[in-house]
Formats: structure tokens, C-alpha cells, sequence
């Protein structure tokens, strides 16, 4: 077995494209191995969180042009029993390319270091071959085999799906072990998306003024935290906040005061089932109006 692209590269190609595009306006945190990232910590402005879980793909049983993600139950499970709000995207690669990338990228006379940027061409370019998929989704497809697994212990492994590739025509198919409720988002298109606040149901924590919400109001709708957030674009800096938590699709509720200034983590976690995890702060000023 060997994976298609190495993970610690795909994480520092997604920490540059991150930091490439938003600058100082978004603040990444990787957690130490091990450990899991709890957002409850947020920095002491208006913005929102949103976390994901990167996964690589790898070849196995002889044939460079099958590609395949497996997913632990166990860390599938204990992220969509955390809250909506504080679930992970999970981030992976699509290859439309045969074996590893490196060797792939070296037969056609390329740097494959120079494939995390645009200048490499629109079919190189990783972002254009990374997809993002939110943990609900991916419960979803693996429904069967999370029930029946039923706990956070780490280990057994469930295929989400398989990738066929014909390199010659640069070309893919994609069989999953469930057909998926809604398509892959392409990983431009989800940054695209982020910075109009997502979707309805889309993971995220929100932080915005408590003078931003509506009165006497305790939950809110996706347009109405949406509403706060835009509101408070470039706000004072000392206003009190808030935390507004998605608990279900289109309703966020006041979670608490924000008091601290730095991202928790979870220090009890176990294992490696967290070690590809990471939490993206995005200022309020990214947002679109």
C-alpha cells in the first residue's frame, strides 16, 4: 500500500493556500498528535471557526490507477457526536493520475513542489483535485458499518470509496460505498462558499457582538447569524461577544460570553485518531456582504 500523496505535504499545501489567500485575515491551529481541537477558545473578535480532517488517498493490490480512502469508525463517530457546529469537513484528494504523485509528476518532467500553486496549470494545480465533504455526509455513506460499530474506539477501518483512473485521458471515476447526498465541494468553491458564511448546515462556530443580535433572543436562524456576523464587520474592538453554536441544520443558539483568546485542545485524546485535524479562524472582515 502507498498513498497518492504524502499527508504531511497535502497539509502544508492547504496551510498555504489558506495563508496564501486570506493572509493574517485567517489563523490556523494544527494540534499536537494526539490530540483534538476543541474550539471553544476563539480569538477575542468577531469571526467564525471552521475545522477539518485531512485524509490522502492511497493505491494498493498492484494497480496505480485505483485509488481509495479508507475512514476510522471510530474517529467518524466521535466527531458526529460532537455538537453540529464543532463537527470537521473532511478534506481529501480526487487524483486523476496514476501511483504517487511524485512519481507521476517527475516521468512528466514537473516539480511536483510547484503542484500546491496555480502557475503549475489548471490540471496540476491541487486544489483543483481536492474536494471537501462535511463528517455528516460522510456518516452517511458509511451508515451501516458506524451503526454496527457503534463507539469511539480507533482502529477498524470502512472504505467511503474508490477512484478509477484512466491516466492516459487524465480522467476518473469515482464509485462510493454509498451514493452520497449531496456532490463533493471543490476545494476553491468551498473557500468561495466559507467566505459567504457557507451553508445552512454547514459546520461552524460564529463569534459576533452581543449588540449585533436580535433582542432578547436566545436561537437564531442561518440568516439571522449570518445577519450578525456581516453586522459586525470591522466592530469595536473591545465589544462584549458571544459564541453562536450550529446545533441543527439552520439554527444557531447563544452559547455563552467569550472570555478567553486562544484555541483549547483537548489534551485526553487517544491514539493518532486526531493527528490530520486542524481549525481555521476567519475574520469577520473576510466575509462577503
Amino acid at each position: 500500500m502507498s498513498v497518492s500523496v504524502p499527508e504531511k505535504t497535502f497539509e502544508h499545501w492547504v496551510s498555504q493556500y489558506i495563508l496564501y489567500r486570506f493572509r493574517s485575515k485567517a489563523l490556523l491551529w494544527w494540534p499536537a498528535f494526539g490530540a483534538d481541537v476543541l474550539t471553544g477558545g476563539l480569538p477575542r473578535r468577531p469571526g467564525k471557526a471552521v475545522s477539518f480532517e485531512l485524509k490522502t488517498t492511497t493505491t494498493t493490490g498492484g494497480n496505480p490507477n485505483r485509488h481509495h480512502i479508507d475512514i476510522d469508525l471510530g474517529q467518524l463517530w466521535n466527531y458526529v457526536n460532537h455538537p453540529l457546529g464543532l463537527q470537521p469537513f473532511y478534506v481529501f484528494p480526487i487524483p486523476n493520475w496514476s501511483g504517487s504523485l511524485d512519481t507521476f509528476a517527475r516521468r512528466r518532467g514537473m516539480h511536483v513542489t510547484d503542484l500546491a500553486f496555480r502557475r503549475s496549470g489548471s490540471n496540476w494545480w491541487f486544489a483543483n483535485w481536492t474536494v471537501a465533504m462535511p463528517a455528516r455526509d460522510v456518516a452517511k455513506v458509511l451508515a451501516g458499518p458506524l451503526k454496527r460499530h457503534g463507539s469511539p474506539n480507533l482502529g477498524v477501518r470502512e472504505r467511503l470509496l474508490t477512484i478509477d483512473v484512466d491516466p492516459s485521458k487524465r480522467t476518473r471515476i469515482v464509485h462510493w460505498a454509498a451514493t452520497p447526498s449531496r456532490p463533493l465541494v471543490q476545494w476553491r468553491e468551498f473557500w468561495d462558499r466559507i467566505q459567504e458564511c457557507g451553508a445552512i448546515d454547514w459546520p461552524q462556530r460564529i463569534v459576533v457582538a452581543a449588540d449585533a443580535l436580535p433582542r432578547a433572543k436566545s436561537s437564531l436562524s442561518y440568516q439571522e447569524a449570518r445577519a450578525a456576523l456581516v453586522w459586525d464587520m470591522g466592530g469595536e474592538q473591545n465589544a462584549e461577544l458571544v459564541i453562536l453554536d450550529l446545533v441543527e441544520p439552520n439554527q444557531y443558539v447563544v452559547r455563552e460570553r467569550l472570555t478567553t483568546a486562544v484555541f483549547e485542545v483537548d489534551e485526553s485524546a487517544d491514539g493518532q485518531g486526531y493527528d490530520h485535524r486542524a481549525v481555521v479562524f476567519m475574520d469577520a472582515t473576510l466575509l462577503s456582504r
